[in-house]
């Protein structure tokens, strides 16, 4: 037999919830050293931020500032 998920799992779980700021949630993953993070609504997951949507935000709207 070989691992389970759960044998794998961390407990503790990084996630944010889909009105959190852009700015915010890129800081997270460049914090912690993830690439993805979990969206969560009403203990719900209703899908998943990558490294990739964050920079795709930030080139679609130059506006945005990673330090504002």
């Amino acid at each position: 037999p070989g691992l389970s998920v759960n044998d794998v799992l961390k407990r503790e779980i990084i996630s944010t919830h889909s009105i959190s700021d852009i700015r915010r949630v890129a800081r997270v993953l460049a914090q912690f050293h993830i690439d993805a993070l979990p969206v969560v609504e009403d203990e719900v997951l209703i899908g998943i931020v990558t490294r990739g949507d964050i920079l795709r935000g930030f080139a679609a709207n130059p506006k945005l500032n990673l330090y504002a």
